[in-house]
């Protein structure tokens, strides 16, 4: 199955945060309530220190939020086996992840 850029963006995203040990290959993996609590206490970690500003501007603290906001809006939409289910994420929020 081809995963779609906004799914590979959020993807690269949670990959960069959880590292290499908990890379995930696709976004239903964050169906399994356990791995999902995972990244969101990776995250968590990652954030818990003071912000830093990025190039553009946008502090670490809001890249993670709108990695996990848009883990929150897959996780509670209904799932099946397309990729077609959930909120795609708005073109200017995919730019502040990359």
């Amino acid at each position: 199955m081809e995963i779609s850029l906004e799914e590979n963006t959020i993807l690269f995203g949670i990959n960069t945060i959880a590292g290499e040990k908990d890379t995930i290959k696709n976004l239903h993996q964050l169906d399994d309530g356990i791995w999902f609590m995972k990244v969101i206490n990776i995250i968590k970690t990652k954030t818990d220190g003071s912000p830093q500003l990025i190039v553009d501007g946008t502090d670490i603290e809001k890249r993670f939020e709108i990695i996990l906001n848009y883990i929150k809006n897959y996780c509670t939409s209904s799932t099946s086996s397309s990729s077609t289910n959930w909120r795609k994420p708005a073109n200017k929020d995919i730019l502040k992840l990359i």
